[in-house]
């Protein structure tokens, strides 16, 4: 990596590349993460509204009807 005093900064993409690699850790084109935020978002929202639904859903069944 250090040659003559000097980096060499074309062998750092594939030294991160076998790191992810031995990490099992799938690389991520920083250009698509506001796309993946975007969904991950979207669906935690859903997650969100169909827990609400069920709970509200039990909630009706226990109290007892007027």
């Amino acid at each position: 990596m250090i040659r003559e005093g000097e980096w060499n900064i074309n062998e750092f993409p594939e030294l991160k590349k076998d790191l992810l690699n031995k990490l099992n850790i799938q690389a991520v084109d920083e250009t698509s993460l506001p796309q993946l935020l975007e969904e991950v978002l979207e669906e935690v929202q859903s997650i969100r509204e169909n827990s609400l639904h069920q709970l509200l859903e039990e909630i009706q069944k226990i109290q007892p009807k007027s």
